[in-house]
């Protein structure tokens, strides 16, 4: 429990009571994007010991939970509280491949995406919008980096003393000189060239640590597009350490 809530000693009730807040939340905004939503079939990536996917099988007929964990998983079957219509799945693979196409009407996944390489992270989003049916919802949770690079920026307007133009001139040129290394900084700290580093170096020097991975909006928004899936809600979920915020996707596959 401390793995997927971390932070706190959690008491077993407690613990599966903030899948049963974080479920109804998410059914209620579904219900307020796509009114019509079937409530066959729902997939949890990433389901632990069912926090989520126990939860989830109260609102469809059937619920397939996936994770990466043997051992969580031994936890979730031999808890009394997994429900008859969930169905609990190992999946050690960069795909999807034990689960068909057009399958889930839910896909979700929370808390998860983000302790993973950004290499993964597409590969199994791209896998999310091939088990979704069409007109299913993919709702996936991923923080973004908030740093603010550009502060020179926030200085006092180039022409708030209407300085003449060669004045002006050496005004732009100095800022723009500051604002070339703290680009290229942003650049590189956003990157997962800088986090594959970081974490190599923690892993090098034996230190315990959980990957957080973050991935540009836009640049996340474009990849669902490309895979012919669109975004058509993005909530502010949570804040998240070292300059990062988290951001709730729905997404919904097209089709008839």
């Amino acid at each position: 429990m401390g793995a997927v809530l971390t932070g706190n000693q959690w008491e077993e009730d407690a613990f599966y009571d903030t899948g049963r807040i974080e479920i109804q939340g998410i059914v209620d905004r579904v219900d307020e994007l796509v009114p019509d939503l079937p409530r066959k079939a729902a997939l949890d990536f990433g389901c632990g010991i069912g926090r989520l996917a126990f939860n989830l099988a109260s609102h469809f007929d059937s619920v397939t939970g996936v994770d990466i964990s043997e051992k969580m998983l031994e936890i979730a079957r031999s808890s009394r509280r997994m429900p008859a219509n969930v169905e609990l799945r190992l999946n050690t693979r960069i795909d999807l491949s034990l689960l068909p196409d057009n399958r889930f009407d839910l896909v979700l996944s929370y808390i998860v995406l983000q302790h993973m390489p950004r290499r993964f992270m597409k590969a199994y989003l791209s896998e999310f919008i091939r088990v979704a049916k069409p007109r299913g919802i993919i709702v996936f949770q991923i923080p973004t980096r908030t740093m603010a690079p550009f502060k020179s920026w926030t200085e006092k307007p180039l022409r708030s003393d209407s300085p003449s133009l060669g004045r002006l001139c050496y005004r732009s040129s100095i800022r723009f000189l500051r604002w070339i290394p703290r680009k290229l900084k942003h650049a590189l700290m956003t990157s997962e060239l800088w986090h594959y580093i970081r974490y190599l170096k923690l892993r090098i020097s034996g230190q315990q640590h959980m990957e957080m991975n973050p991935w540009d909006k836009t640049s996340l928004e474009a990849f669902i597009e490309k895979h012919g899936a669109e975004v058509i809600q993005c909530l502010k979920d949570f804040e998240v350490h070292d300059g990062l915020e988290s951001y709730r996707y729905f997404v919904i596959k097209p089709g008839d």
